[in-house]
């Protein structure tokens, strides 16, 4: 019966990776970042936020704020096997070429029964999976920006089994007036190898962004998102992800919003259209100045 269990749980695993290796786990495939969610993803090009560690390095060094911070919660997957995902990330301007960054993803899964050799019931278990991050960025010159990232994470499925790994992201990023473009390769060292490449654009007030992506055993992807701003203030977000079923990451779309004021931000977005991830939805609150 436990083998059942966690055969289940392993299933749950790799809903959202693909047809990909044990060393997978979801806290470095996905990005807990809200506003980037709203866009389905297409957030390589965009400015940085509180959670620009997980979207594209390099953009920390380009911000205009001295700092960013912010916590967050989701609920994924809701509709299959639903996963409750905590995180906290955050970068610091040192000076005016270098930015650094820190991070951390929890995420935890459904409880499952835990038996005896007998198959007498002796209590539950909840996996987890959870990874840290700590990077830094350096601006070439301006408007242009490199970065790394080094993680760690950890995946535990049963009480008596963990698989921990290392890897690294190297990205890059370009902003002009109205356009900008990046690229990041991410977890590299990893058999969850993932590149994003993207541009973005800006006109009175619409952020339109795209980016095309690989991701190691689940192959090409792409993501559209446009934002729309009112004063900097209020923020409307939706997008549209192209994936694979075959490989096990869907076609889904999103919609999200978003709040600053005084330095406080918000960020809200949800997923849609797939029974697989429909209605995981993200939330992050921060504060920058």
């Amino acid at each position: 019966m436990k083998r059942l269990f966690v055969c289940g749980v392993i299933a749950a695993v790799f809903t959202f990776s693909g047809t990909l290796s044990a060393q997978v786990v979801n806290s470095i495939i996905r990005s807990f970042d809200a506003a980037s969610a709203g866009l389905s993803g297409a957030g390589v090009a965009m400015p940085a936020n509180a959670y620009a560690l997980d979207v594209n390095p390099a953009s920390m060094s380009l911000s205009e704020q001295t700092m960013a911070a912010g916590v967050g919660f989701g609920i994924l997957n809701p509709s299959s096997v639903k996963m409750l995902a905590f995180s906290a990330s955050g970068y610091y301007t040192i000076s005016s070429k270098i930015a650094a960054g820190v991070g951390v993803k929890h995420l935890s899964y459904e409880p499952y029964p835990t038996t005896a050799a007998d198959g007498r019931v002796t209590g539950e278990y909840t996996p987890t999976d959870m990874a840290v991050t700590a990077g830094f960025s350096y601006k070439l010159m301006e408007g242009l920006a490199v970065g790394a990232a080094a993680k760690v994470f950890s995946l535990s499925l049963a009480e008596d089994s963990a698989t921990t790994g290392f890897c690294l992201d190297l990205g890059a990023q370009y902003r002009s007036d109205a356009l900008s473009a990046g690229v990041n390769f991410r977890n590299i060292a990893s058999s969850a190898m993932h590149i994003t490449a993207g541009a973005a654009y800006e006109i009175a007030g619409i952020t339109a962004s795209a980016q095309i992506e690989h991701l190691a055993g689940a192959g090409i992807m792409a993501a559209l998102g446009a934002q729309y701003s009112f004063k900097d203030m209020v923020f409307a977000r939706g997008g549209f992800h192209y994936g694979n079923a075959a490989t096990g990451i869907p076609s889904y779309g999103s919609i999200g919003i978003g709040a600053k004021f005084a330095g406080v931000t918000f960020d809200a977005a949800i997923l849609l259209g797939t029974a697989t991830v429909s209605g995981t939805t993200l939330f992050t609150l921060g504060y920058a100045f």
